[in-house]
């Protein structure tokens, strides 16, 4: 004969507060927040090796283990724009081909050995529209975007990726033509996606996950992409 516990598994706990000594695996119900809660393990930092180039407003795509970087601007004052690649093997970086075009404020998405850089500032303070597909080795040319914009998320894969924010002219946090707009790519075209619900510059923000699951992280404002739109 069957138990209760085999036939409705274990009872969780309600309390009105968090534990203070929380065990990974843990879980309990807050019913102030109303929330299951699941305790983990915390883990910490550590340091990995340097990169080649010291930049800042670059592309970055890939896990940790194999992520690549590209374009940014490598000095102060003025923008500096760079064409570097590096690529990262979770321990060190090494030097790869370049960017065919020199750009900072760009957006990067997919693999080490499948990923996409667009966007972006380029030398003489153009908004870029130009796209650019690597493969492991090289950067090659693909079809533009819809729109040239500067500081620019992006999240997603090669074939099913998604570029978001930016604007034209100046810099981030300072520009007055800030975009909510959205452009997904498939691999060879882009297409107009939903809105943000904030147009903003991206300079500081966060990109991850897929088309139909992404999620744009912007100082205090979170949004989350269903491949269709956006939700705060």
């Amino acid at each position: 004969m069957a138990t209760y516990r085999q036939v409705k598994g274990y009872s969780i706990k309600s309390v009105s507060s968090n534990p203070s000594n929380i065990k990974e695996g843990q879980v309990w119900y807050n019913n102030v927040s109303k929330a299951v809660k699941l305790g983990h393990l915390l883990e910490s930092w550590a340091s990995g090796g340097n990169m080649g180039t010291t930049r800042r407003y670059l592309a970055g795509c890939g896990t940790q283990t194999a992520a690549l970087a590209a374009g940014g601007q490598s000095s102060s004052p003025g923008l500096n724009e760079t064409a570097n690649s590096e690529e990262y093997n979770g321990s060190s970086w090494t030097e790869g081909n370049n960017l065919n075009t020199a750009r900072i404020g760009v957006a990067g998405f997919g693999t080490q050995t499948a990923s996409v850089c667009c966007g972006g500032r380029t030398p003489g303070d153009k908004d870029a529209v130009t796209t650019e597909e690597y493969g492991g080795t090289s950067w090659t040319n693909a079809n533009d975007m819809g729109a040239g914009r500067r500081y620019v998320a992006g999240f997603g894969t090669l074939t099913a990726g998604v570029a978001c924010g930016g604007g034209t002219g100046g810099a981030p946090g300072s520009m007055s033509n800030s975009s909510p707009g959205t452009e997904e790519y498939d691999g060879t075209n882009w297409t107009a996606g939903g809105a943000l619900n904030t147009a903003r510059t991206v300079g500081g923000a966060a990109g991850s996950g897929t088309l139909t699951a992404g999620l744009l992280v912007h100082g205090d404002a979170t949004e989350e992409y269903n491949g269709t739109a956006w939700t705060e």
